[in-house]
């Protein structure tokens, strides 16, 4: 007999730190907004806004994502990363978390599947 209660809640998980590859260099961060310039896989700058409603992700001056978020903020976003920046049209993904004041506690950065920033609670490391 199985002595393990379904209603149980799971075990807490460990947050480990984040990564900020070689590569990338994180250049703002406030409420809301991120700007990252990367060198590798492409040079590029990604800007995301999420003030006064909108979220708005710029790839250069490129807008690749936008949103009214009157209800709520999204936390993921994709988005296509311009053929003008990658060399081809790639997939890209935002993922976001934010803390119960709206600070982004996680924000990660994909192209093509894979992760090319993170960051965890304002804590960069690098690989």
């Amino acid at each position: 007999m199985n002595d393990l209660n379904p209603y149980a809640s799971p075990p807490p998980i460990e947050e480990s730190p984040g990564l900020l590859m070689h590569r990338d260099t994180r250049v703002a961060r406030g409420l809301l907004h991120r700007t990252i310039t990367f060198a590798e896989p492409f040079q590029a700058q990604l800007d995301y806004d999420g003030k006064y409603f909108r979220q708005r992700v710029y790839v250069g001056q490129i807008c690749v994502w936008h949103r009214i978020s009157w209800l709520r903020i999204h936390p993921r976003i994709d988005f296509v990363w311009p053929a003008e920046v990658a060399g081809t049209a790639k997939p890209g993904r935002i993922e976001m978390k934010f803390n119960h004041l709206l600070q982004i506690v996680r924000f990660t950065v994909y192209c093509d599947g894979v992760v090319i920033y993170d960051e965890r609670k304002g804590m960069l490391t690098t690989a």
